[in-house]
């Protein structure tokens, strides 16, 4: 059974970042703007690499038995 403790911490957190981009619209892109510029600064191989792996992921499901619908 899950634990109601984490998904209750889960939802809020989910809610005050929606809250927070709702309300604080140019503080939320400033910062959220930063931040993808600094995952793409220090991580934009991984970043790249997560696409490759996820789009190859998606061409082998697509052509197994599970692609079709």
């Amino acid at each position: 059974p899950p634990d109601t403790g984490m998904i209750a911490v889960g939802v809020a957190v989910v809610l005050a970042v929606v809250a927070w981009a709702a309300l604080g619209t140019e503080n939320f892109s400033s910062v959220s703007t930063t931040a993808l510029d600094w995952v793409l600064a220090n991580f934009g191989w991984l970043f790249t690499l997560a696409a490759d792996l996820f789009l190859v992921l998606c061409v082998v499901i697509a052509l197994s038995r599970f692609g079709r619908i």
